[in-house]
C-alpha cells in the first residue's frame, strides 16, 4: 500500500502546477501516508507479540500516538 501511496506522491509532486496550487492538499495527503504506515507498523510490532503500549511506544507522530492511546483507554 505505502509504495502505491508513494508513487501517487511521486506523480503528483512532479506536476508543478497542481504542486502549486494544492500545497496544503500535498502535506495532508503526505500525513495519510505517514499515518499508514506507522498504524501498519503497530500492527505489525503487535503481530510479533508485542503488548499494545509497547506496540505504540516508538511511534513517531505524536498525533497517531495520542489517539492509539486514547482509544486503548476506551476499551479499557
Amino acid at each position: 500500500m505505502r509504495e502505491l501511496l508513494e508513487q501517487l506522491s511521486m506523480l503528483l509532486v512532479e506536476d508543478e502546477h497542481f504542486t502549486t496550487n494544492h500545497l496544503e492538499g500535498l502535506q495532508m495527503f503526505d500525513l495519510l501516508i505517514q499515518c499508514t504506515d506507522e498504524s501498519a507498523a503497530v500492527l505489525d510490532r503487535m503481530a510479533a507479540g508485542a503488548k499494545s503500549h509497547d506496540a505504540i511506544a516508538p511511534v513517531r507522530l505524536t498525533v497517531v500516538q495520542d489517539r492509539l492511546r486514547a482509544a486503548l483507554a476506551k476499551a479499557a
